[in-house]
């Protein structure tokens, strides 16, 4: 029972440390794709205002 019970926490754990690192990693590419498509804006808009 004992180790069942262990065995289920270091499960979920894991489990919990996967789905973790899976939000991060979708939330840095999706940040980085805001951020380069800011930055495109922000220079087409500089672009247009210098002609």
């Amino acid at each position: 029972m004992n180790f069942f019970s262990l065995s289920f926490l270091f499960l979920s754990l894991s489990f919990l440390f996967f789905s973790l690192s899976f939000f991060f990693s979708f939330l840095y590419r999706f940040f980085s794709f805001l951020f380069l498509f800011f930055s495109f804006l922000f220079h087409f808009s500089f672009i247009f205002i210098l002609l």
